[in-house]
């Protein structure tokens, strides 16, 4: 069938709501799992304070030397009906993932373009039809689940929003994947990602020096003490480390205050740090290790005003932006390309 799946199926192009709410992102920053926080690692939790991180760079061999961020652009950009009469998004991507060295110099980028929607309600020799077709025109495609309804099973919906969300969250998963690929490349080398660590599947990752930074962070966890802590928190101090399930890795994780103050907001410029809780304790490091780590973080915190998450960046994860920035292509000039390739 190729290309023509999209017409026999009504494909028409999405026009978004003039004031349509945000979408909602994926949730890739909340932990998942129902484990309890080992809240009593480094202090009791009922004596939880603020700590003041390395002074002095000591040993620089142990920490990050390698930098890897990823960016992912893209819209829904059609709705086809499915046999059963459920709207269907597309969604049209294009993901990258890029790394640099503490020196600045650029080692791997891969930009892809993507094309993800449910396929479960067509039948599947015109989704290969319709896969074989994008091959051809350089695009991947990304099967999306259908969203779990109240039985638990996946079955797709009338509920629009929530079939948007199915494609955005595998497109951002897959943006993910070109992350974990590109660490998996030198992993002899002390690593920091941007963003959670426990999404990654390589084996044997647990035991690697590799460091996650999130800035999207999330206190549920956190006891009504460690709250006001993380509250009052001043720059470059951080909170006691404590044990979470990141998704599937169980990680040793802390607070640090990278700028700002608990007067301006009582949580900007706070990032959350975790690292794998198999090296922690087979390495057996400790609150040295996790101080000098803060230290290179937070000397490594971005320092541009006119950056608009400055207060919670980086300054290599912001020269890898930039470089996969440049690579990239601006989306209305690849969709109205998509549109023309599919006749719409």
């Amino acid at each position: 069938m190729s290309l023509e799946f999209v017409h026999n199926y009504q494909g028409n192009r999405y026009q978004p709501p003039p004031q349509s709410l945000p979408a909602m992102p994926p949730d890739d920053s909340d932990e998942s799992g129902t484990a309890e926080p080992e809240l009593d690692l480094e202090y009791p939790r009922d004596s939880w304070k603020s700590l003041p991180i390395a002074t002095k760079d000591g040993d620089l061999t142990d920490l990050p030397q390698r930098f890897i961020d990823g960016r992912h652009r893209g819209e829904t950009v059609l709705w086809l009906s499915a046999p059963t009469g459920e709207p269907i998004p597309v969604r049209l991507a294009e993901i990258a993932a890029g790394c640099i060295t503490l020196q600045g110099r650029r080692e791997n980028q891969v930009v892809q373009r993507v094309v993800s929607l449910i396929s479960q309600p067509f039948p599947w020799e015109e989704i290969e039809g319709f896969v074989t077709a994008l091959q051809v025109h350089g695009y991947r495609f990304l099967d999306a689940p259908a969203p779990l309804d109240e039985s638990g099973a996946r079955r797709v919906s009338f509920d629009f929003g929530t079939m948007e969300n199915q494609p955005r969250t595998r497109v951002q998963r897959e943006m993910q994947v070109l992350e974990e690929m590109i660490l998996c490349q030198n992993l002899d080398v002390p690593t920091l990602m941007d963003g959670r660590i426990g999404w990654f599947s390589q084996p044997g990752l647990e035991t690697r020096n590799i460091v996650g930074v999130i800035k999207n962070t999330r206190e549920r966890y956190l006891h009504n003490e460690g709250i006001q802590v993380l509250m009052r928190l001043s720059p470059a101090e951080r909170t006691p480390f404590f044990a979470v399930q990141s998704h599937d890795m169980p990680v040793i994780t802390w607070f640090l205050r990278l700028a700002g103050s608990n007067r301006s907001m009582p949580n900007s410029g706070i990032v959350r740090i975790e690292v794998p809780k198999k090296r922690f304790e087979t390495q057996q490091l400790g609150s040295d290790f996790v101080n000098r780590l803060s230290k290179r973080i937070y000397d490594l915190r971005s320092r541009h005003s006119d950056y608009q998450r400055s207060a919670i960046s980086l300054e290599p994860i912001v020269r890898v932006e930039a470089s996969l920035s440049a690579c990239m292509t601006p989306p209305q000039h690849y969709q109205n390309r998509f549109y023309r390739l599919l006749n719409i």
